[in-house]
C-alpha cells in the first residue's frame, strides 16, 4: 500500500540522514585527533 511505501522511505531517509550525520562526525573530528 501506500501507507507502507512511505513509511519504508522514511526510514530509508532516516537511515542514510544517520549515517551521512556520523560519518561527517567521524571526518571532522578524526584530524583534530589525530593532531593530539
Amino acid at each position: 500500500t501506500v501507507i507502507n511505501k512511505t513509511v519504508l522511505i522514511t526510514k530509508i531517509l532516516l537511515l542514510l540522514t544517520c549515517t551521512l550525520s556520523h560519518t561527517f562526525t567521524v571526518l571532522f573530528f578524526a584530524p583534530h585527533q589525530i593532531r593530539e
